[in-house]
Order: C-alpha cells, then structure tokens, then sequence
C-alpha cells in the first residue's frame, strides 16, 4: 500500500456514524473521467448521512473509521499514491502500467486479451479498487443510476484515426468509403462491482457486441486481410447487464461487533475488445463517467 494511504488509515481520529436510522435509503456516487491512453481517473465519491464510503488497493482490509466519509477526492484513487492499479490478465499488479489494453471477460471475471497478443509495456489489461461501506443498517447496496461519456479532448485530432473501407451502415450509422469512423470509447467500456458486471450503453454505436455486423471485428479483417477460417469471430452472446437494469445486489452490510454494519467489493473497469466499438480511433477519447449507488433497508414483514 502507498505510503500515504498508510498515514491517512493510522490516523486516530474516530468518526461517529449515526445508529439512528433517517431514512429508508441513502445514496452513494462517483464520477470519473479517464482516456484510454493516459492514467487519468478523475473520481470523486460522496455518500448520504447513513452510508460512507473509503476505498482501499485490491485486497486490503477496510481502513480505521476515521477514514471513512462522504466525498473521497480523485487523487485518492488516481493520484501519485492513490489506491487505483493496473492489473494483468492474471489478476497481478503492475506498478508502471498507464493505459488500457483492448480485454475481455468471461462471466468469471477472468481476463484475456484478444488475438493472442501480450500486454506492451505501459498497458494493463484492467484498473482495479477496493470500495468499503459502513451504515447505520443492513442495507442492501445497488447501483442506482450511471452514465458514461466519451469524446476527444478539446482542441485535439485524434492521432488514432480508422477510415471507413467501403460504404457502411451499422445500427442505422451511415459511414461513406473513406470517411473518418467516429466510434465511441465509452461505449466499449465495461464496469464490474464484484461479480456484478455492467454494460453502460449497451446496443449502442457500431452493431453488435460480437459476431455479424460488427464494425471493430470488420474493420481488423479487413486491413488484415484476414478472410474465412483466419478471419476474427467473437463470441455472440453479450453476458453483461446494462446500467438500465440497476436492480442487482451488489453487496448486503453486515453488523460487526462494534455495532457498525459494513460491506466492500472490488471496482473493475476495461476497455471490451470485443465491443463494436473497440478498435484504434477510440484511443485518443476521454471517459467521463458517474455511478450512483443505493442503499436500501431490508423492508419488515407486515
């Protein structure tokens, strides 16, 4: 763990969370904005009354109280010491990553990256942190709403341009021989909260998530000239669940022998090769991204 993080959970100071219950629900949020190229997570975290948040490296145990509460600042997970790592496909750190590899997951979380190819130096294949709870009851935390946005930075030509090869048509995007393709990054993005795996525009942009019509697998045959049984196929079932389907469980508090009732799961956020969206000119694009969770009292029997 870094040595600031280390000095900010041996603090002493002690928080007093509240027993008393104000409400039925309380809500947490982040919002974070990244690009693909550059380490760059901007994530900001507050909570309600009745449920704080602290966030820890993959793995750790939850920090002291004192270091629990309601906005987390962005460095804290980002920053020069922040709790954020790059992981590779093996679920191991690595210290000098600064980007996202194109990767895939299976309904395992187990990570791979596509056609065989090895993570370069400065890539990870995902970007991981822990995220604690405490509460003032045994909520059940879900996510409540999200978004995420992408686009280049202002002023800035995309130095990773695709160019369409023919006429094309996906998902009722017209895209003349020759033209520029304006894919979106965020749409390939792929947000795990523990087991719970999340699509944030799921049948947007560029065709299917795998298989026919899939403008990204398209585009590297054909530059490629890979054709028949040498050319890329994806898997054609998409096993993630959209942002509009909020209703999963992400984790239920449990009462600890201080009275307190607590949780944690581990944030994962990748770049989803096989996204329609997933090929070079997305590179460039800055990831703006807001989660909000909710906690919800478990409701008494009449």
């Amino acid at each position: 763990m870094k040595a600031t993080t280390k000095k900010l959970i041996a603090a002493t100071f002690v928080l007093v969370v509240a027993i008393a219950l104000a409400a039925s629900s309380t809500y947490a949020w982040f919002a974070m904005s990244t690009t693909t190229d550059v380490r760059q997570f901007d994530v900001n975290v507050t909570a309600g009354d009745n449920l704080l948040i602290a966030v820890t490296e993959v793995g750790d145990s939850a920090p002291t109280q004192a270091f629990f509460k309601a906005y987390i600042a962005s460095d804290e997970i980002t920053g020069e010491n922040g709790v954020g790592q790059f992981f590779d496909t093996e679920g191991v750190a690595i210290e000098d990553a600064d980007k996202l590899a194109l990767a895939t997951a299976d309904d395992d979380l187990d990570f791979s990256l596509l056609d065989g190819v090895d993570l370069l130096a400065g890539e990870g294949a995902y970007f991981a942190f822990d995220v604690h709870f405490i509460g003032s009851a045994a909520f059940k935390v879900k996510l409540n709403a999200a978004t995420v946005t992408s686009a280049l930075a202002t002023g800035v030509t995309n130095p990773f341009p695709a160019y369409a090869w023919d006429n094309l048509e996906y998902n009722d995007i017209e895209i003349a021989a020759g033209a520029v393709i304006q894919a979106e990054a965020a749409n390939a993005v792929r947000i795990a909260f523990g087991s719970s795996v999340y699509e944030p525009n799921a049948n947007a942009g560029y065709g299917r998530f795998g298989g026919a019509n899939n403008l990204a697998i398209d585009y590297y045959n054909n530059f490629r000239g890979l054709t028949g049984a040498d050319a890329i196929a994806a898997p054609t079932e998409n096993i993630y669940t959209p942002f509009s389907e909020t209703g999963q469980v992400l984790v239920t508090l449990a009462e600890g022998a201080d009275g307190l009732f607590t949780g944690k799961f581990t944030v994962k956020i990748w770049l989803e090769g096989w996204d329609a969206d997933a090929f070079d000119s997305i590179k460039a694009q800055t990831i703006s991204t807001t989660l909000q969770f909710v906690g919800e009292e478990e409701e008494e029997e009449a």
